[in-house]
């Protein structure tokens, strides 16, 4: 799948070049036929960079939580809130349906920091603030 994300986001930077040709600006029908392709790409293109930059924080932050110092690996957690989750389906190129500004076969969500510690403590053993000995809330 990757891949292909690949080979549309060359082509998009190819017809960029080619719209940019002094060449072209003689050549109307022409030009409008790149720019058609291009505009029929560009969304595509656009989820592609957006996912590939997160893929990129998420590796420079995971390069920073391996580190030794724990004030760094503290400032990491925070500032990222831990964790985001992307989720790519269902695109069907510019006829990918459009709600409220966002293309729909595309999914974010960054949880709130408190969650993902919550959660992390959870998954650790750490009983929740209130919880009696078993772990269980209101038990006493």
């Amino acid at each position: 799948m990757f891949d292909k994300l690949a080979e549309v986001e060359s082509r998009y930077q190819e017809l960029e070049r080619l719209m940019l040709d002094p060449n072209l600006l003689g050549q109307q029908k022409e030009y409008s036929r790149l720019a058609k392709e291009r505009s029929e790409l560009e969304e595509i293109v656009t989820c592609f960079r957006e996912w590939k930059k997160v893929e990129r924080e998420i590796q420079e932050n995971r390069s920073l939580l391996e580190e030794n110092d724990e004030a760094m690996r503290e400032l990491t957690v925070l500032d990222s809130g831990g964790v985001l989750y992307l989720y790519l389906r269902g695109m069907c190129g510019p006829q990918t349906p459009v709600v409220d500004g966002h293309p729909c076969g595309v999914f974010s969500w960054q949880p709130p920091v408190a969650l993902v510690e919550a959660l992390s403590n959870l998954l650790d053993g750490v009983a929740p603030a209130g919880a009696g000995p078993a772990g269980k809330v209101g038990a006493a």
